[in-house]
């Protein structure tokens, strides 16, 4: 099913509808008709006056399913690219084709948007990364490919027992610090400030331990201007991470790796996904609907048991967002590559481990591959399991009015699905199609 928009029509179509399939709306799915505003590149209410049939390009889903595009707010590279490479300095040319190329090939998962993720780098990465990092929806270009809401810096403000596979030398560099004037230093404060009320932050998301010395100032900096600051690499205790929540983090970073694990007499992070608001965190806002904060976490079976994340799911099933932590490895062949800082990564599979250790470092995942994964694992449903890659992750990023719904104004970004049975009986999709901005920009058939 291949749905290019006539280009050739007299008079051009004004709007695509989509029609005979199953719309996911919140947690359902209805069959409804959904209309998009091609000039506009947004879901309209559809036309009311009587138009001319040829402005109107119909696309029977034949009852396939229509859902938001994908939103993955952690993904540190893929087919061979890297967000923290020192292309960036070294070769900029080279770094921006790359990643154009990987904006290319991303999208064709499903994932119309995501944060580029920057692991723990030297100050001078972050002042020449960021740039080409930033958000890249303001052109509205559907021949971009997937698109940049803005970069996750993961790091370095770090546990320094807690830094998994990012680089020692970048982290221990700044001592226990995390003082907000030494964020602006380390990651550029025109990266982190917008220059006016028309533009936005380079930078979308923090990950930070919330024990430093002057984290929790510096949460309140991030959330005072925009950014999201997500508790993470962390050795804080409940208490500790409890602070973090009420000085304005609304996020924990792929909960369960990289800090310290459930205890039944002291819960860690993984406390704040049972807490309760009345008790914990009665006057915070931008937290999920329920009053606690949102976690990311990886389903590729490998950083977690399938019963974790099923644990996980069934405690707050509202704030879970599914990353998939992917490195610059994730579409290549298995063997041994040099990684970021000069570190070397062993691919065996979908298991990527620092060369000569058992460190993990990242994954190799998709976000289809993570769904079905999900679907598998937790028995929920095909609606609840895309809200965990587009309502939550756009209610994280406070874009819930732009991206991650099929709702009039939001942009249309959206794919076409096959679902159906695998060989044990679980619930399976696949990516039919994708639309970028009313456009479609990919068709597996």
């Amino acid at each position: 099913m291949f749905t290019d928009i006539p280009a050739a029509a007299t008079p051009s179509p004004l709007y695509v509808r989509f029609t005979n399939g199953r719309i996911v709306r919140g947690l359902e799915l209805v069959s409804s008709d959904v209309w998009i505003d091609i000039r506009a590149g947004v879901i309209c209410e559809g036309p009311r006056a009587s138009i001319n049939a040829a402005e109107v390009h119909v696309v029977d889903l034949h009852g396939r399913i229509l859902a938001p595009g994908f939103i993955d707010i952690q993904i540190n590279g893929a087919f061979g690219f890297d967000f923290s490479s020192v292309d960036c300095v070294a070769n900029p040319e080279q770094f921006k084709q790359g990643l154009y190329d990987l904006n290319q090939r991303l999208i064709q998962t499903g994932t119309t948007s995501y944060l580029p993720t920057m692991t723990s780098q030297f100050s001078k990465i972050y002042h020449q990364a960021l740039p080409f990092l930033g958000p890249t929806g303001a052109e509205r270009n559907a021949a971009l490919g997937a698109e940049s809401l803005g970069a996750h810096c993961e790091g370095p403000f770090f546990a320094h027992t807690q830094k998994g596979c990012h680089s020692p030398e970048a982290i221990l560099c700044l001592g226990n610090s995390s003082e907000p004037d030494l964020l602006l230093e380390v990651y550029g404060s025109e990266n982190l400030i917008s220059s006016s009320s028309k533009t936005t932050s380079r930078v979308k998301m923090i990950t930070l331990a919330p024990e430093r010395a002057g984290a929790l100032d510096s949460i309140r900096m991030l959330s005072e201007n925009g950014i999201t600051a997500s508790i993470g690499h962390t050795a804080a205790t409940y208490e500790e991470a409890v602070l973090g929540i009420k000085a304005g983090s609304t996020m924990v970073t792929h909960l369960f790796n990289a800090m310290n694990q459930l205890h039944h007499r002291e819960p860690g992070i993984f406390g704040l996904i049972a807490s309760s608001k009345d008790r914990v965190f009665n006057d915070q806002t931008g937290l999920a609907d329920d009053g606690r904060p949102y976690f990311g976490i990886i389903v590729d079976g490998i950083h977690l048991h399938p019963a974790s994340v099923r644990l996980a799911y069934n405690t707050h099933p509202e704030g879970m967002v599914v990353i998939t932590d992917a490195v610059m490895f994730m579409g290549m062949e298995d063997g041994s590559y040099e990684w970021t800082n000069g570190q070397r990564t062993v691919k065996q599979g979908m298991t990527l481990k620092l060369e000569g250790t058992s460190t993990l470092a990242g994954s190799g995942i998709d976000l289809p591959n993570s769904l079905n994964n999900l679907l598998r694992w937790t028995g929920c449903s095909i609606p609840e399991a895309i809200k965990t890659v587009t309502m939550t992750p756009a209610a994280v990023l406070g874009m819930s009015h732009v991206k991650g719904s099929i709702v009039s104004g939001a942009d249309a970004d959206l794919v076409v699905l096959d679902d159906g049975l695998d060989a044990d009986g679980f619930t399976t999709i696949s990516i039919r199609e994708v639309w970028k901005f009313g456009t479609p920009v990919y068709s597996s058939g």
